[in-house]
């Protein structure tokens, strides 16, 4: 399972950010204090960027805190989920107006 994430702008065609394995969750749920998904999901890109902003800040303040949650099967690393979370930001950047959409 994965989380697809889209940043769309009202009628119009959306941005695909791409997916991420369900097995980083805790890391985001550790890095943003609370279940990332709705923390971000369908809120404007502008007002979501500080707090992906803040998220990144902490995981690479504390990289073995967040390395310990890498799931054993292998799927997810910690290395993985801050470049897509600094992947995510930089679109959020580029189109500050759409809103956030995760699909699980």
């Amino acid at each position: 399972m994965s989380y697809d994430i889209y940043l769309s702008p009202p009628e119009q065609e959306s941005v695909e950010v791409g997916n991420m394995t369900f097995n980083i969750g805790p890391m985001f749920n550790l890095a943003f204090g609370g279940y990332w998904v709705d923390i971000i999901n369908g809120e404007v890109a502008r007002e979501v960027h500080l707090k992906i902003d803040k998220a990144v800040k902490e995981m690479e303040e504390s990289p073995n805190k967040y390395k310990a949650l890498e799931p054993k099967n292998g799927w997810g690393s910690y290395e993985g989920a801050l470049k897509y979370l600094k992947k995510l930001n930089s679109e959020c950047w580029e189109h500050p107006d759409y809103i956030i959409n995760i699909y699980k």
